[in-house]
């Protein structure tokens, strides 16, 4: 080309920018409309860095969603939202002559894709320079560290997402479906090692938010780290942020449940020999597997960078929050906590499909359950519940009977357990039957009865009803 048509083609990212591409771009978009609607996903203002590029990319935009796109469209387009005063001229070289000429020169589209590939590199270029400026800045502000680790992990997975859009294939969706079918291949997921649980819900899939809910004291921390020490074993190297427990006692409690040792014997240490060589063996089993815990990331935003270094740097695919309403939201500060924690939730849920990873959640449950003559918990009880029902693609609750009826307790170790499936985006929703030892803080599985259906209000007799069920059996 004879000439650099741009009235402004010197940038602030001097050589992080090719004119040319961008003219051979838009005069294909212009000449050749379909090429516009076929890479229209792949291309935004971003790529651009002349400012008259932009405007006619601009035009070509609005253009294509009312009408058809050529170049008397696009002229209108820019008389009407008088893009060419804003540009300005130069020389008597207006943007609606720049537009024709450009046009004039381009008769074919063939190498529009590899055109667009380039745009993207460029803008990707500018991109990263703007972020290591905007580090500077804020880190000569003295802006939170943590904060800044925030704002440039979320900067460089938008970069990276920049022009990469993969076009939907439905024959290439529905034979991969249909393959796996006759295979017999189930989806890639993540099981809980609780066989009743994974009888009825078979996995976990990877992006999924799954909520773990029940009042203080009835064990939701427990099952969590029961699925997590599973999780151990099984290769997927589980990551356990608590929030209120240290890793010392997060790990009894994991060796307690395991060898089946008394949690307070451990705390006092009033073990005998043969308790003492059974955790000694959980210990030297669990040192054989990949797992993290993590006590002291408070922030929303010290916890989700944490998430990403455990996922990137050791292919952690499930993480666990132990929980919710502890979480402190920084950087985005509400006077109302309920919108903090839909903010909380709404972060983990994009963080679990960004990392294509499982994220559980603990939530507390708020003090309605214990007022009401069925204590079953609803939807409705969890605490801040705003967001948490909406964004979870599962929520679990636990419930016992005996910590809610007197009565209902017994002299035996181990009692009976539900846990309802009161929300399951992919598996529907039910009550699966479990076991809970207390002193061994120890869940486990019963699959003698079958699952059954969850309702929000239960008969108050049901867990009656099921006794009696599996007497029968």
């Amino acid at each position: 080309m004879e000439s650099q048509l741009s009235l402004m083609s010197e940038g602030a990212l001097f050589g992080q920018q090719n004119i040319e591409i961008e003219e051979l771009v838009l005069a294909a978009f212009v000449n050749f409309p379909d090429s516009y609607y076929q890479f229209a996903d792949q291309v935004s203002i971003h790529e651009f860095s002349a400012i008259e590029s932009k405007y006619i990319y601009m035009a070509i935009k609005e253009v294509a969603s009312v009408s058809k796109i050529d170049i008397a469209t696009v002229t209108d387009k820019i008389i009407q939202k008088k893009y060419q005063e804003i540009v300005g001229s130069k020389d008597g070289y207006s943007l609606i002559k720049y537009l024709n000429s450009i046009c004039e020169r381009v008769d074919d589209d063939s190498h529009l894709k590899e055109h667009i590939k380039l745009l993207n590199e460029y803008a990707k270029r500018r991109a990263l320079l703007t972020m290591s400026g905007n580090i500077t800045e804020q880190c000569n502000d003295m802006v939170s560290p943590d904060e800044v680790v925030g704002i440039v992990t979320k900067s460089i997975v938008d970069i990276q997402e920049m022009g990469e859009v993969e076009e939907f294939d439905r024959e290439k969706k529905l034979d991969g479906i249909m393959e796996r079918i006759r295979k017999k291949e189930t989806p890639p997921m993540v099981t809980s090692g609780l066989e009743s649980l994974d009888r009825f819900m078979t996995g976990w899939g990877y992006g999924n938010l799954v909520i773990i809910a029940a009042s203080a004291g009835l064990g939701k921390s427990s099952l969590a780290l029961e699925f997590f020490k599973n999780c151990a074993y099984k290769g997927d190297k589980p990551v356990f942020f608590s929030l209120e427990m240290s890793d010392d006692e997060l790990l009894q409690k994991v060796l307690s449940s395991e060898a089946q040792v008394d949690g307070r014997k451990i705390r006092t240490m009033d073990l005998n020999e043969y308790e003492e060589n059974k955790l000694e063996r959980v210990s030297d089993k669990l040192k054989e597997h990949e797992f993290w815990m993590d006590y002291k990331s408070r922030t929303l935003s010290k916890i989700c960078n944490q998430i990403r270094k455990y996922v990137i740097r050791h292919g952690s695919k499930i993480i666990f929050i132990d929980y919710l309403q502890l979480m402190l939201c920084d950087g985005k500060k509400t006077n109302n906590r309920e919108q903090e924690i839909s903010i909380i939730t709404r972060t983990l849920k994009e963080l679990a499909a960004e990392l294509d990873i499982v994220m559980i959640a603990l939530s507390q449950l708020n003090r309605a359950v214990n007022s009401r003559a069925n204590n079953r918990p609803v939807l409705s009880d969890l605490r801040e519940s705003g967001a948490i029902e909406q964004d979870a693609n599962m929520v679990i609750f636990i419930y016992r009977e005996s910590y809610y009826n007197v009565e209902a307790a017994s002299n035996e170790p181990t009692e009976d357990v539900e846990l309802i499936i009161a929300k399951g985006r992919s598996v529907g929703t039910g009550t699966v039957d479990a076991l809970w030892t207390g002193r061994y803080t120890k869940f486990s599985s019963y699959i003698k009865s079958p699952v059954t259906p969850y309702h929000e209000q239960e008969p108050e007799n049901s867990q009656k009803n099921m006794r009696e069920a599996r007497l029968r059996q």
